[in-house]
């Protein structure tokens, strides 16, 4: 089973929430990925031993419940993961509150360099 495949069904109900805001729906690099205008606010996909949510600018999110990862130490600066390995693991309510800050700073606040 290749790696998108895999998190298929997962990926579709993310985006199911992620339909439900006025965030704007594209494929970017493969992936999908939502904006707000023409700002990158996050984008969901499938990896070989899990699926995540990258925010673009997450190291602007409060991270409140200490989920986020940084992708590549080092060399990411503004990018955070927020990494699953099972859809038991998404709360909507929880997920939807960091998709509903990322939009928030995403139409706020300057963009990050």
């Amino acid at each position: 089973m290749d790696k998108v495949n895999r998190w298929a069904a997962e990926i579709a109900l993310l985006n199911q929430w992620l339909s439900e805001t006025e965030m704007q729906h594209n494929i970017k690099w493969g992936s999908d990925v939502y904006s707000v205008g023409k700002r990158n606010v996050l984008g969901i996909a499938g990896f070989k031993n899990f699926f995540a949510i990258w925010y673009f600018e997450g190291h602007l999110l409060a991270d409140h419940q200490e989920v986020l990862v940084n992708a590549q130490e080092g060399k990411t600066k503004f990018l955070r993961q927020w990494r699953f390995t099972d859809v038991a693991e998404l709360d909507k309510n929880t997920v939807m509150a960091y998709v509903f800050e990322a939009i928030e700073n995403a139409k706020t606040k300057p963009k990050s360099l």
